[in-house]
């Protein structure tokens, strides 16, 4: 929701439904990071962030390969 602190929770997991480490950075459409999280187990995790009625967000994902990727996060709404 927005202009609330979400606690947004997160399973990776790969092609074989198993799950993978990962860490990265969510970023706003102005390229600022505004949250930074990491896979603890199995693929799961758990960030806080508080998003911006009129801003878009995507998560800048690194893998334990190196590998990378970029994920568009879904709108945040006014109310709920």
């Amino acid at each position: 929701m927005n202009g609330v602190k979400n606690k947004i929770t997160f399973k990776a997991i790969s092609t074989d439904g198993f799950g993978v480490s990962l860490k990265g950075t969510v970023t706003d459409n102005e390229n600022k990071t505004v949250a930074i999280f990491a896979a603890t187990h199995l693929g799961m995790g758990m960030f806080e962030f508080m998003p911006v009625a009129g801003k878009s967000y995507k998560a800048n994902i690194t893998y334990t390969d190196g590998s990378t990727g970029v994920l568009d996060l879904p709108r945040a709404i006014d109310d709920g």
